[in-house]
């Protein structure tokens, strides 16, 4: 009879039976037993249905592809009887990084955001996979926000901690269950933004092309603004504008703004709000009133 009394890796970690590797190498350790017999002559050896092949303990296979391996040993006494159930060991050898997927980044507000996005909301949270073709399949994940270390991490991952403006990126690693590691991580990056625009008035020029300031007076019954926006600090810039004449509803105008109907004798208000990309108002537009 034969047996199998230990398999060692590459890496000098015993293997037990159907387990997984990342080494390339195996050696296998045997014995025989002739009881009532006039003793064994020898071991062959067969690797992955290959021809049996004269060998002896340990033994040694090097230069193992991915996928799954067998090694079947008998023992032959010496007078040529041979074991007709022989021992056998299988193992599985995965060299091979898995590949990290981002699936899906959503802010607080339930907003799909892309990479070089961005948003208003400080919260964030990703959806993430990988895929391990051919391998031993993905043992776990790394997150990391803002180059910080690598945390394992699961799916769905919202970021513990509320983001500050500015720009942020997210990575995610896939690692398989015999330790390999993805060497190009998912990454997202986009950008929070919380702060509101500042809105200025430029210029008021009445019909007659003359400067009307603020409290001022002209009798012309035309006027037409000049306006700009500034969204400073790491902003994700200016959006649009919204106009109102008279405590008038706001409606989206462009600078310069001509007022579109002739105004009546009396005094007037023009206010003027700025907007960013990601949905932050101004909260006290600029005005300038003047008096028909």
């Amino acid at each position: 009879s034969s047996s199998i009394t230990k398999a060692t890796d590459g890496k000098n970690q015993t293997m037990s039976a159907n387990g997984d590797t990342t080494s390339t190498s195996m050696t296998i350790a045997v014995s025989g037993n002739d009881t009532n017999g006039v003793g064994l002559d020898h071991f062959e050896c067969s690797v992955d249905g290959a021809s049996f092949a004269v060998c002896s303990s340990p033994v040694q296979f090097n230069s193992l592809p991915d996928g799954s391996h067998t090694v079947q040993v008998r023992s032959q006494d010496r007078v040529g009887n041979k074991d007709q159930s022989p021992a056998s060991f299988s193992w599985r050898v995965d060299t091979t990084a898995p590949t990290t997927k981002m699936d899906s980044a959503t802010d607080g507000s339930k907003n799909a955001i892309t990479n070089g996005g961005s948003t208003k909301s400080t919260s964030m949270t990703f959806a993430f996979s990988g895929n391990d073709t051919g391998g031993v399949g993905i043992g776990q994940f790394s997150c990391s926000t803002d180059k910080s270390e690598l945390v394992a991490c699961t799916s769905p991952f919202t970021i513990p901690k509320p983001l500050i403006d500015g720009a942020h990126t997210f990575s995610v690693m896939s690692e398989d269950k015999v330790g390999n590691k993805d060497p190009s991580p998912a990454s997202l990056s986009w950008t929070v933004d919380t702060t509101a625009p500042s809105t200025k008035i430029d210029s008021s020029t009445d019909g007659n092309k003359s400067a009307i300031h603020n409290g001022g007076s002209t009798k012309s019954t035309s006027m037409t603004f000049a306006f700009s926006g500034n969204d400073t600090g790491g902003g994700v810039g200016i959006d649009h504008f919204g106009c109102s004449i008279d405590k008038s509803e706001f409606v989206t105008c462009t600078s310069p703004y001509k007022i579109p109907q002739s105004l009546k004798d009396g005094i007037h208000t023009f206010r003027i709000y700025s907007e960013d990309k990601v949905g932050n108002k101004d909260p006290s537009p600029a005005s300038l009133s003047w008096t028909v």
